[in-house]
C-alpha cells in the first residue's frame, strides 16, 4: 500500500525513501492497489470493474465520464480495413446487402450448371443470340424474305394469297377448271336435246377475253340406230350453242359439251 500523503523534510531518511518506493510501485501497478491519500485527479486501473477511473476526492469513477473515449462507426471501419480482406477470416453476414445464398458458388458454376440456368429465361423475346444453331453458321440456313427464297429456289413461288384464285375451280356436271396461265376450261351436260334442234348453254363462267372452241357429243351407254351426232360452236363469252343432228331412230338424247377459253 502506497501513501501519497505529501513528503516533508523532516521525516527520516530510510522512512521517505521507503515512501518514495511505495509511490514508484503503485504508479507502475497503475494504482491497482490500495491507495491512500491520492490527489485528486489522479488515474488508476480497478482490477475490481477493470477499467481506468479517476478520483475525485471522495469516490472513484469511471474514466469515460472525464474522457472522451467514445469510438466511431467511421473510425471502427477505417480501422477495420486495415486488417480486412482474403485471408482475414472475417465472416460477414451479407455482402452488398445479398444473403449467401443469392449467390452461385464457384463449385457450381460449371457447364451444365450454366446451361440450366440460361434455359430458363432463353427462347423468343429473351434477346439471346448464339453463334450457331445445332452446329450449323447462320449463312447455312435460307433467311425467310422474299428475295431470300427466290434467290435460294431460283424462281419466284406462286403466291399463297392469289393461288386460290388462279386455279379456283367448280367441281359439279357443269363446272370449270381454272389454271395459271389464265386459260379457263368448262364443262357441262343437256339432259335432253330433240334431234335436228339447237339450244343455246349458258356457261358457269364467263371468259374475259376470247372463247376459243367448243365441243358436243351424245352422252350414250349403248349403241343406237340411227345416225346421230352432235356439234357445238361458242357463242360469245358466256354461252355456246349446241346442235343434236341426229336422224332416224332414237333422236332425243343427253348430250355433253366441253368449251376453253380465257
Amino acid at each position: 500500500m502506497a501513501d501519497h500523503s505529501a513528503l516533508s523534510v523532516t521525516e527520516q531518511y530510510v522512512a521517505l525513501l521507503a515512501r518514495i518506493e511505495a509511490r514508484l510501485a503503485a504508479l507502475s501497478l497503475l494504482m491497482s492497489g490500495s491507495e491512500t491519500n491520492v490527489p485528486v485527479g489522479s488515474f488508476r486501473l480497478s482490477p475490481t470493474n477493470k477499467r481506468f477511473e479517476k478520483w475525485t476526492g471522495t469516490a472513484w469513477v469511471e474514466a469515460i465520464d472525464v474522457w472522451d473515449m467514445t469510438v466511431s462507426a467511421s473510425k471502427l471501419l477505417a480501422q477495420l480495413k486495415t486488417v480486412d480482406g482474403a485471408g482475414s477470416g472475417l465472416n460477414a453476414d451479407l455482402l452488398d446487402d445479398k444473403e449467401a445464398s443469392d449467390f452461385v458458388l464457384a463449385t457450381e458454376f460449371t457447364a451444365d450448371n450454366l446451361l440450366t440456368l440460361i434455359k430458363t429465361v432463353d427462347g423468343a423475346g429473351s434477346g439471346l443470340s448464339a453463334d450457331m444453331l445445332d452446329g450449323k453458321q447462320a449463312s447455312d440456313f435460307c433467311l425467310a424474305t422474299q428475295a431470300a427464297v427466290i434467290a435460294a429456289l431460283g424462281y419466284t413461288p406462286v403466291n399463297a394469297t392469289t393461288y386460290s384464285s388462279d386455279f379456283a375451280q367448280l367441281k359439279n356436271t357443269n363446272g370449270y377448271q381454272k389454271f395459271k396461265n389464265g386459260m379457263i376450261m368448262q364443262w357441262g351436260t343437256i339432259a335432253s336435246l330433240e334431234g335436228e334442234t339447237a339450244t343455246t348453254v349458258t356457261l358457269p363462267i364467263s371468259y374475259a377475253n376470247s372463247h376459243l372452241v367448243a365441243f358436243a357429243i351424245p352422252k350414250r351407254t349403248s349403241s343406237a340406230s340411227g345416225i346421230n351426232g352432235c356439234y357445238a360452236s361458242p357463242n360469245g363469252m358466256t354461252s355456246l350453242i349446241v346442235v343434236n343432228d341426229s336422224t332416224g331412230g332414237t333422236t332425243t338424247s343427253p348430250v355433253m359439251w366441253l368449251s376453253i377459253g380465257y
